[in-house]
């Protein structure tokens, strides 16, 4: 089986996990502790990582404050100064170990399905990332929902993540030789599993 995978979590503006400054330090190859011998990051392959859209020369925080700024919010809003308050979300999308095919493509398309998927939500910086096992993308993206920041209701829950991955799915399986689990209920288990027997 063949799956395009979506894992999302929430960003903070500052903090030693889950936050935007260590996002871009990791995405920007800035982290010397993830390179060589100790990491899983070879350097050699690093000049082929793409970057598909760039905060530059603006930080991430800075990128995510300027998007909702435009947007119409107070930053200044005490709901903002919250320490584990969600200012962005970083998906990342990654392919069944193994597989092969026109990465670079794969990962255009999807950006471009994501854009489309979320279309209040501004991207501050997509790179897929060569240098490592498998060929992945991390997207940083602005949770705007309905003119308001929304980091858990664009994460998701399982419920939530399984629709996009499908919805993600429907889109390019053809094209990249994807496949999707199929889970059975009620009589479609019960034949399934005389079949397996």
């Amino acid at each position: 089986m063949i799956k395009l995978t979506i894992f999302g979590h929430s960003l903070t503006l500052s903090g030693l996990k889950k936050s935007l400054p260590l996002a871009e330090l990791h995405n920007k190859r800035l982290i010397s502790a993830e390179i060589g011998a100790y990491g899983d990051i070879d350097t050699s392959r690093s000049h082929l990582n793409v970057h598909l859209l760039n905060s530059e020369p603006l930080s991430y925080p800075e990128a995510v404050k300027k998007h909702l700024v435009l947007a119409g919010l107070d930053l200044d809003h005490f709901s903002y100064k919250k320490k584990n308050r969600g200012f962005a979300v970083e998906f990342l999308f990654t392919v069944t170990a193994g597989h092969q095919c026109n990465f670079l493509s794969l990962y255009k398309d999807a950006l471009q399905w994501l854009q489309s998927y979320y279309p209040e939500c501004p991207i501050v910086h997509a790179v897929i990332h060569f240098d490592e096992g498998t060929p992945h993308m991390h997207v940083i993206l602005v949770p705007l929902l309905n003119g308001r920041l929304q980091a858990d209701k664009i994460k998701g829950y399982k419920g939530k993540s399984l629709a996009r991955n499908k919805a993600l799915f429907d889109v390019l399986d053809k094209k990249y030789g994807l496949t999707f689990p199929k889970f059975l209920k009620g009589h479609e288990k019960k034949v399934g599993a005389e079949m397996a027997l």
